[in-house]
């Protein structure tokens, strides 16, 4: 299954930006790290999943309306559907996509441009479901449940 995970995973004192720190946390798209570290997804991915998701909210909004999520749907793009008169809201943009399981999803929803986007979502899906198994087994077996039970 997952190999070679180092015991950092989730490790709050170990430094997000293994380049600067001492630098502070992200707060846009083009600076996100990965908040797990030892995960055994590689950098170039991570910045490939970066660099499509940011190609495709530069897009054209008649391009990502292509994509854009019907009326009391949660997959899509768009913003947050209202659901009450008191809801806050905060009008970003996003792109929600289901991944799993894989005959659920809606491909049609899955952008066309960025070319590499449908590929690339699915490869950094793929890594991210083994790294929840690992985390599911290790949970489970700190509170000494069954692997399978």
């Amino acid at each position: 299954m997952a190999a070679n995970f180092n015991q950092n995973l989730l490790d709050p004192t170990h430094s997000h930006d293994p380049i600067h720190p001492q630098s502070p946390k992200p707060n846009s798209l083009d600076r996100v790290h990965p908040l797990a570290i030892g995960h055994g997804i590689s950098n170039s991915l991570l910045d490939k999943i970066r660099e499509v998701s940011i190609d495709f909210f530069s897009l054209p909004m008649e391009e990502k309306q292509k994509y854009a999520r019907a009326i009391n749907e949660a997959e899509g793009y768009g913003s947050d559907r209202i659901v009450s008169d008191k809801q806050v809201h905060d009008w970003s943009h996003r792109l929600s996509l289901k991944v799993f399981p894989q005959r659920k999803r809606r491909l049609n929803l899955w952008p066309q441009i960025p070319q590499d986007f449908r590929e690339t979502l699915d490869e950094y899906a793929m890594k991210i479901k083994i790294v929840t198994e690992v985390l599911f087994k290790a949970i489970a077996k700190s509170l000494n449940l069954e692997e399978n039970g």
